[in-house]
C-alpha cells in the first residue's frame, strides 16, 4: 500500500465504533417546549400563506417568494452547481486582456501618429 491509501485507511471509521460516540446533544426542556409551539403554529402558517397567495392584491413578488417557500421545503432545494476556475483558467484570462488591451493601445497609438499636431 502506498502512502495515501494508508493515511485513507488511517481515517476511515473502524468497524463496530461510532464515529460520534457522545451522539446528538439533547435538547433543552426550553427548546422542547418551543419547538412543540412552533409545530402548533404550522398548520395556521401553511394557512396564512396560502390566502395571501390566492388574495389577487397580494404583490406578484410575494407571491413568488411563497411559492418557493413551498417548493423548497416540499420538494428540496435545487441543487445549487458550483465551478472553479483554475489558477491557469485565470492566467490565460488575464494574459488574453492583458493583450487585448496592447493591441487596443498600439491600434489607438497608430492612429495618433498621422496627426500633423503629433511629431
Amino acid at each position: 500500500m502506498d502512502e495515501k491509501q494508508d493515511r485513507k485507511k488511517a481515517c476511515q471509521f473502524k468497524p463496530g465504533v461510532s464515529g460520534n460516540p457522545s451522539g446528538r446533544r439533547k435538547r433543552t426542556p426550553a427548546e422542547k417546549k418551543a419547538l412543540e409551539k412552533l409545530h402548533k403554529l404550522a398548520p395556521e402558517a401553511v394557512h396564512q400563506l396560502e390566502l395571501l397567495l390566492r388574495n389577487e392584491r397580494t404583490p406578484s413578488a410575494v407571491k413568488v417568494k411563497i411559492c418557493e417557500i413551498i417548493l423548497d421545503r416540499t420538494y428540496g432545494k435545487a441543487p445549487a452547481t458550483v465551478t472553479f476556475a483554475s489558477e491557469t483558467d485565470r492566467a490565460e484570462e488575464s494574459r488574453t486582456y492583458i493583450l487585448s488591451m496592447i493591441e487596443r493601445i498600439k491600434g489607438e497609438a497608430s492612429l495618433g501618429s498621422g496627426n500633423p499636431g503629433s511629431d
